[in-house]
């Protein structure tokens, strides 16, 4: 297998034949649903078993707002100013 990919070395799954349109949308498709699932995580740290601060939840959801923010002006316009790839308090 490749190493951190899943799959066996050498194959793709990509379709031989995909166009750009159906690749950004198998790729999207993923990409949303990891994203939405890691977001939802975040959510529940907001239950009881946690301990946060107003301005903890804020540079959280700053960060996070940063980077969608980032993601879709990406779309508007090419060569976007790229935002941080971590996140620490």
């Amino acid at each position: 297998m490749a190493k951190g990919k899943g799959r066996p070395a050498g194959k793709s799954s990509t379709p031989a034949n995909e166009s750009k349109a159906e690749k950004f949308i198998r790729l999207a498709s993923k990409r949303m649903t990891k994203t939405l699932n890691s977001i939802r995580q975040l959510g529940q740290l907001s239950g009881s078993g946690y301990e946060s601060s107003p301005e903890q939840v804020a540079k959280m959801f700053g960060a996070l707002n940063d980077a969608a923010k980032s993601a879709y002006d990406k779309f508007q316009s090419k060569g976007a100013k790229q935002t941080a790839d971590s996140f620490k308090f």
